[in-house]
């Protein structure tokens, strides 16, 4: 794996209830990867190994995103982040009838926008929960099409789905997150994201730079295809974040 310093900065983690929690960049569990200046992701697609059942404590959110960068359109929305979720315990930002506590891992798309009060844009948004259990392999992707953002979630080997549209008009997705939220003492493995490509809207050497990594989060060398236009990660391996959280979720990043 390589070992990158990443550069000195300080994530903000959100909730739908509560601003304000705070997160050290230097804490495990947060890789950021970001598009060159001016640039935009528009897909990113991943697999992720449901791991084994934690113990029955607290909150656990596993899930790669997508945030703006104070790029194209970055207002009226203002910071969100699109999301599938992969979760332990019980949640207030997910649609839909969630499994019963602790019974099974359960997944859904979301956009989560605890900064902004444009209308239609403010607070949680989801798309339909799926239960999964340890060891599924999920197929996770999200696309731009247009103005419309669409989150898919399928289980490999099976026709078992979900997926999740949103649009968020003009505004440009700069950065791609890869992160471990846990709350209320819940505990979490170590999480490999596998087999990762990053699309951009236009080459660029510059794109998929590393921004943000935990001290002990690992990252395979990125490779770079047609000039810059998309990268491909072989794994991207999350630690168990050494802060606990207090505050219930929604994570984001400012």
């Amino acid at each position: 794996m390589c070992q990158w310093s990443a550069p000195s900065a300080t994530p903000r983690h959100d909730s739908c209830a509560t601003l304000g929690q705070q997160s050290s960049a230097s804490d495990n569990g947060n890789v950021g990867i970001s598009a060159a200046a001016g640039n935009e992701i528009v897909g990113l697609f991943t697999k992720l190994v449901v791991p084994p059942k934690p113990p029955r404590v607290g909150t656990l959110y596993l899930w790669p995103g997508l945030q703006p960068r104070r790029g194209a359109d970055y207002y009226p929305i203002d910071n969100g982040v699109l999301q599938p979720v992969l979760t332990w315990g019980p949640s207030p930002c997910a649609a839909g009838k969630q499994p019963k506590e602790y019974s099974t891992w359960w997944i859904s798309g979301q956009y989560v926008n605890t900064y902004g009060n444009y209308a239609g844009y403010e607070g949680c948004h989801s798309g339909p929960v799926m239960a999964v259990n340890p060891n599924d392999e999920l197929r996770i992707g999200m696309s731009l099409f247009q103005s419309i953002w669409t989150q898919t979630v399928l289980v490999l080997g099976t026709t078992k789905y979900t997926d999740f549209h949103f649009g968020l008009g003009n505004q440009a997705q700069g950065f791609a997150w890869f992160s471990i939220e846990p709350y209320g003492g819940a505990i979490s493995p170590d999480v490999g994201f596998l087999q990762t490509t990053l699309r951009f809207a236009r080459p660029d050497p510059a794109n998929c730079g590393l921004q943000a990594r935990g001290p002990d989060d690992e990252i395979t060398m990125p490779i770079s295809t047609g000039d810059g236009q998309s990268c491909y990660i072989d794994k991207i391996t999350l630690k168990s974040p050494l802060q606990p959280q207090s505050a219930k979720p929604r994570g984001q990043f400012r």
